[in-house]
């Protein structure tokens, strides 16, 4: 009886090693794409963020999906920072700034609730994406307007949703995709 014990016990853990190792490497060598790639994901996340730890001393979170990246952390003041990037506009992105209609958004960043940055792509002229957001944005005033032929640019600054910020929009024309490239900056003003 005794033997058979040992012999159980061995058999036991034998299974309780071998087989999740076993599932692991055929997740790993391609029995499963999307489990692998899941595993991956979250280990580059983690590498990432243990990496980052180390250089700045701060806790780090980071967040990926098929389409955006989000970094959370803390400045010197205990605030917390928020980068994330995608192909949607930003989760505090303001109210008022609104998206150009009909157009695709490419890229987006976010730093924190104070700068952020989108690009879009639109079938509109360069002109007629200036005069949309000069028109939707008239509480805003102009700080700077150019005109360089396939690129065109305003600045407004002023206040808006109770804070204050500068809104870049820059509409260049993209030959390869024959579209309108627009890119919005917004800078938001920390209060004193």
């Amino acid at each position: 009886m005794r033997l058979f014990t040992i012999f159980g016990e061995i058999r036991i853990n034998v299974i309780r090693t071998i087989v999740p190792f076993l599932a692991f490497c055929f997740l790993i060598s391609g029995g499963c794409d999307k489990a692998k790639d899941a595993i991956a994901e979250k280990a580059a996340e983690k590498l990432t963020e243990k990496m980052i730890e180390k250089e700045t001393g701060k806790k780090v979170d980071i967040e990926s999906s098929d389409k955006s990246i989000s970094i959370k952390t803390t400045d010197k003041k205990g605030n917390e920072v928020r980068l994330e990037t995608g192909a949607q506009l930003p989760q505090d992105w303001p109210k008022k700034i609104p998206v150009y209609p009909g157009a695709e958004i490419e890229h987006s960043l976010a730093v924190s609730k104070r700068n952020y940055t989108i690009s879009m792509l639109t079938s509109d002229s360069q002109s007629k994406v200036i005069e949309f957001y000069r028109s939707k944005l008239s509480e805003l005033k102009q700080e700077a307007q150019m005109d360089m032929g396939e690129q065109k640019m305003l600045r407004l600054k002023g206040t808006l949703e109770g804070e204050e910020m500068v809104v870049t929009i820059v509409a260049n024309r993209d030959a390869d995709k024959n579209k309108t490239m627009i890119m919005i900056a917004i800078e938001i003003k920390a209060s004193e």
